[in-house]
């Protein structure tokens, strides 16, 4: 018996009757129906678990995308039985409507999601790819399939936790940092600059860690690595 394999039987030993969360539960369908709306094939809970640690993923938008699902980002609904002036935090003061991630990712102009889909949109039809704002889609990205070629799916993967990743610090920086004053919201240009810039970035790490033998299972396939970004 390995040390790690008694962790594992530990870890499922503690997980046994332990009630789902409701927010994780309706997530987790949430992605089954889109995902089976695009492919007509719905990935078990399992495999979304398991998808979300694929090679390709950084850290950061991993831990988004994970509290994601659980519904553990500190909006809407993590206000709402406070006192004033917090309860005030769990309605979007530009749209004037309860504020959830689906609202910040896929409707809110505060995220500059919009501008962010149309270049990921615009990158994905490079590699015969059509996008589509579904948030299922969006949280489930690890676990969707579009094509039948591994570094298309690897793009699609990285470009859209990247792009999410991104809504949610640009809504966040004018929320909390610029107290939503409508003045210090990102004009299209600068949103772009900074999507750009991420991906840019993230391109460059991607690329440079093919080097690296000691990250074993971390590393990525240099050819992989290559036609993914080509």
């Amino acid at each position: 018996l390995t040390q790690r394999i008694a962790h594992k039987a530990i870890k499922l030993a503690k997980m046994t009757g332990i009630p789902a969360r409701r927010a994780t539960a309706a997530s987790i369908l949430r992605i089954q129906e889109a995902i089976r709306d695009s492919s007509e094939v719905a990935p078990m809970e399992r495999s979304i678990w398991e998808d979300l640690g694929r090679q390709g993923l950084s850290r950061n938008t991993r831990n988004f995308l994970w509290k994601g699902i659980h519904g553990a980002h500190k909006v809407g609904e993590y206000f709402e039985k406070m006192p004033e002036p917090w309860k005030s935090y769990g309605r979007c003061r530009s749209c004037e409507v309860p504020e959830s991630l689906e609202h910040i990712l896929t409707q809110c102009p505060d995220s500059g999601q919009e501008t962010i889909w149309k270049l990921v949109s615009k990158l994905l039809e490079k590699k015969n790819v059509k996008f589509s704002k579904e948030f299922g889609l969006i949280l489930g990205c690890c676990s969707f399939r579009p094509s039948d070629i591994a570094s298309t799916d690897r793009l699609y993967r990285i470009a859209v936790s990247e792009s999410a990743f991104l809504a949610w610090k640009i809504r966040c920086t004018f929320r909390i940092e610029h107290d939503s004053n409508p003045d210090r919201r990102l004009t299209e240009q600068e949103i772009a600059s900074r999507w750009e810039k991420v991906l840019q970035i993230r391109m460059e790490q991607d690329l440079a860690t093919t080097k690296y033998k000691s990250l074993r299972g971390r590393r990525p396939r240099k050819g992989l690595a290559k036609s993914t970004w080509q």
